[in-house]
């Protein structure tokens, strides 16, 4: 459950943000009142953290620096004066208005402990649900086995048969001597800009992490043009760009389906797609733009083999070429693009084109020739991926 999320609750209907209105994607992991830090300090990931004025100026900027450093989703302050009239906020927070963690007041008539066990309840529930849910995705996805009740399920937990679905896939590196724990936070937070995202529009997103993914079913409109299920798509990944900076990622996009009965088709779709774009890092693909690559993929071996030979023949044996060749039409001819991707300086990549066509006798730019030299690229490449994993 995300910051935002919580704050949309019954028990959260007095709640002011007062400051990290922009930053309200965390997810929630737990809540802890500060002076509890004093006997433990427990802070993880995701901590609302109950501010009771009580922990000394030092202490408290320790605390602090702690919750930053650990990723917390906020600060919750109880007092009965408004912000602006020298609250307990007044006294110690106030030199940290400008920081990143949101901090949300509440009305001192709220009992700080009912509400904290309340607040517990809550969120010890939504771990449960999240569980559940999280199960049930994976075994439509991985087992293709059919699941009892899936649409009763489903409906249970936010799924809308009036909508389409579309799978999207996120996928992190991790750095190197990373803990996977940061590698779980920055999908976390990705899953957390989708989920506030569908949120807005009074819909829920079903997703689940495996890992270094994160793959998560996104709701749109049953009349809704594929063009814009695109755009809108980018336009959170801008968003999503923004918490995992300076990482490798690939994302890819599954087929708009109709019920969810078909969950696992826009899934495998995702992963067609997946196979296909391996090499492109840090850019968001779709099934819809690479769907005639995956249907060449669909065919026998025999026969991608019989295009590989017909076609590719004479630039077996010169690999370099062969893999310019490739990377140059997977960047859409794009000579600076082949030229930073492999390294080398665009002249040599100029050269390099020459040198192809003088192998193959024709111009390898030439509309049908590169139809033809893409399938059969791509037909070699699927062959050559087959061959590694046995």
């Amino acid at each position: 459950m995300t910051l935002f999320e919580l704050l949309q609750t019954p028990l959260m209907k007095n709640a002011v943000v007062e400051h990290g209105n922009a930053n309200l994607d965390s997810d929630v992991t737990w809540c802890s009142p500060d002076i509890a830090l004093r006997f433990d300090n427990w802070i993880i990931p995701g901590l609302l953290l109950v501010y009771t004025g009580e922990l000394e100026e030092q202490e408290f900027k320790n605390v602090y620096k702690a919750l930053q450093e650990c990723n917390a989703s906020g600060i919750l302050v109880f007092d009965d004066k408004p912000f602006e009239d020298g609250c307990l906020y007044g006294k110690q927070l106030k030199c940290y208005d400008n920081q990143r963690i949101p901090v949300i007041h509440m009305p001192v008539y709220t009992n700080m402990l009912s509400f904290t066990k309340q607040l517990s309840v809550v969120l010890a529930t939504n771990f449960e649900n999240e569980r559940y849910v999280e199960n049930w995705l994976r075994e439509i996805c991985y087992s293709g086995n059919e699941v009892c009740d899936r649409n009763i399920v489903g409906e249970r937990f936010g799924y809308h048969s009036q909508n389409k679905y579309i799978c999207m896939i996120l996928r992190l590196e991790k750095k190197r001597d990373e803990h996977s724990i940061g590698v779980e936070m920055n999908l976390k937070q990705a899953e957390g800009i989708v989920s506030n995202y569908v949120t807005q529009k009074n819909e829920n997103v079903l997703s689940f992490l495996d890992g270094e993914t994160v793959i998560s079913f996104v709701p749109f409109p049953n009349n809704i043009r594929r063009s814009v299920v695109h755009e809108e798509l980018k336009n959170v990944f801008e968003e999503i760009k923004k918490v995992i900076s300076g990482r490798i990622w690939s994302a890819v996009v599954g087929s708009l389906v109709k019920n969810l009965d078909d969950f696992r088709k826009s899934y495998l779709d995702a992963i067609q797609t997946e196979n296909v774009v391996y090499e492109l890092k840090n850019q968001i693909q779709f099934y819809d733009d690479w769907y005639a690559h995956i249907f060449i993929l669909k065919r026998s071996e025999e026969e991608l083999e019989q295009l590989v030979d017909q076609v590719l023949d004479p630039l077996l044996e010169h690999q370099d070429l062969l893999q310019l060749l490739a990377v140059y039409y997977t960047y859409g001819e794009d000579l600076k693009a082949t030229a930073e991707r492999l390294f080398i300086h665009v002249n040599t990549v100029k050269y390099r084109l020459k040198k192809v066509d003088e192998i193959l006798g024709y111009n390898s730019r030439e509309s049908n020739a590169r139809f033809r030299l893409q399938l059969a690229i791509i037909a070699y490449q699927h062959l050559q991926q087959n061959e590694c994993k046995v």
